[in-house]
Parts: C-alpha cells; structure tokens; sequence
C-alpha cells in the first residue's frame, strides 16, 4: 500500500512513499504550528494538504528540525524518536510492538523535504 503526495499545479510533480514510511511522517507534519487542528485529523486519515508557502515552511520546519539529526543508515520510528535499528521486515501483529512496523528512513524524510522545495503546494492520496 502506497501513500501519493501531488502537487497542486503540476500534475508531474508527486512524492511517493510506502504507507509504511509515511506513517511516521504525520505525527511531525502534525507537530508543526501551522498546522490546524482540523487538519491534524485529515492528515492523520492519509489525506489533507498544504499550500505552497506552508509547503515550503514545513520543508525548512522538517529540514532544521528534524532531517539535520539523522544521519545516513538511520531510521524515524512512529514515535519521532531516531534509531539505528532498520526496519526488520517483519510484520509486528501485537498490540505491543504494532508500531514497529512503521518506519522511516533517512532518504525518505529527504525525499519529502525536497518535494516540499519544489511543489506548488500538495495534497495526499
């Protein structure tokens, strides 16, 4: 299951992800001010938007606050904290370690950021 972000002019220009890698996204999409609290909802159902200059604000937000941190080889995990620990592949049913199956890379994070410097604003599929 994939996750779409398209820009809203250009219909080129998207950023595509795995839901799994997107997951952990959200809750710091979530965390910055700009952010409304109706729109947390809708980005926390994998739907929502932004207009291009809160797209490019989230993009240096995302950049300065969280992607200078990590490092290449390391992983954001659905609770915002960096690790080391790669995804282990495997898919966690317990309510326990459910949350193990969501994680992000690096190059993902990046891949997102540097969507958010170019597109006209975006809205998620």
């Amino acid at each position: 299951m994939g996750v779409c972000i398209s820009d809203y002019e250009n219909s080129d220009l998207n950023f595509r992800c795995s839901f799994w890698n997107w997951r952990p996204i959200i809750p710091l999409i979530c965390s910055f001010d700009l952010i409304t609290d109706d729109d947390k909802e809708i980005f926390q159902e994998c739907h929502g938007g932004l207009e291009l200059s809160e797209a490019r604000a989230l993009g240096t937000y995302l950049r300065e606050v969280y992607l200078e941190s990590m490092k290449d080889g390391s992983w954001m995990d659905l609770d915002g904290k960096i690790s080391t620990t790669a995804d282990d592949g495997y898919f966690h049913r317990t309510e326990v370690d459910v949350d193990k199956n969501y994680k992000t890379p690096t190059k993902v994070l990046e891949q997102f950021v540097n969507f958010l410097d170019v597109c006209n604003g975006f809205c998620v599929y």
